[in-house]
């Protein structure tokens, strides 16, 4: 078989494990929120699970195909993480320090871009010289990534009410779902027969969030306040 029948069967089987694992993920981070939600345990589950693997699976598949990335593309992601840091303590004093909102939300906003486009800059020179690197000197740029988010967190959680808290968690576990769709080593017996199960259990968890989950007006509204970043997109799809 050619090098490219070969890649023609593989990826939509790689595609379909990456939706498969992004939608079981996906089955386990919504009990939190639907715990949290105060709405009838079951129904929100439901529709959070569909909810959240409407997001990540399709992200998780096509993610998994397009491996191996090229360099270039975390330099976003990157610089992101190094920002992360600055921009909370700069965040805290604004909170302290300004009493007009709009004001304070502007100026943040237009000093994110630039921190931000600035560390992507500074991460591109960083990834380059780490491709040109062995050993512990070429993982120096996941090393950053994890500090810069690491000292981000005690910064971020003092801002932080109830709720904020919970819908961080959310868009966490979310992020570490569709991160494992892409990148966790297939099972070849899985594999076999996940271009065809992986999307059918995906349609099924939002078949099963619209249908059901999303059926009552009050669990919508219970979960639109308690869980709004797993809810994401399926809040539309239902009046």
């Amino acid at each position: 078989m050619s090098v490219e029948a070969r890649e023609s069967v593989a990826a939509p089987a790689g595609f379909g494990y990456g939706v498969l694992v992004a939608t079981l993920g996906c089955a386990l981070i919504a009990l939190p929120a639907a715990l949290r939600s105060g709405a009838p345990l079951l129904l929100s589950w439901l529709a959070l699970w569909g909810a959240a693997a409407l997001m990540a699976a399709p992200v998780a598949g096509a993610w998994r195909v397009a491996r191996p990335l090229p360099a270039s593309a975390w330099c976003l992601p990157l610089g992101v993480a190094l920002s992360l840091a600055p921009l909370m303590v700069f965040a805290r004093l604004l909170k302290t320090a300004t009493h007009h909102r709009p004001l304070g939300g502007a100026t943040f906003a237009i000093v994110a871009a630039l921190l931000v486009l600035g560390a992507t800059a500074v991460a591109a020179r960083l990834l380059a010289w780490s491709g040109r690197q062995e050993g512990a000197k070429a993982k120096l740029p996941l090393a950053v990534a994890v500090l810069g988010s690491c000292l981000a967190v005690p910064l971020a959680l003092p801002m932080l009410g109830a709720e904020l808290r919970g819908a961080l968690l959310d868009g966490v576990l979310l992020l570490v779902v569709t991160a494992l769709g892409a990148l966790v080593p297939e099972q070849r017996r899985i594999a076999a027969r996940a271009a065809i199960s992986g999307p059918l259990v995906w349609i099924g968890a939002i078949g099963s969030a619209l249908a059901v989950g999303l059926g009552s007006a009050a669990t919508r509204a219970a979960l639109a306040d308690h869980a709004p970043v797993l809810l994401g997109l399926a809040g539309w799809l239902r009046p």
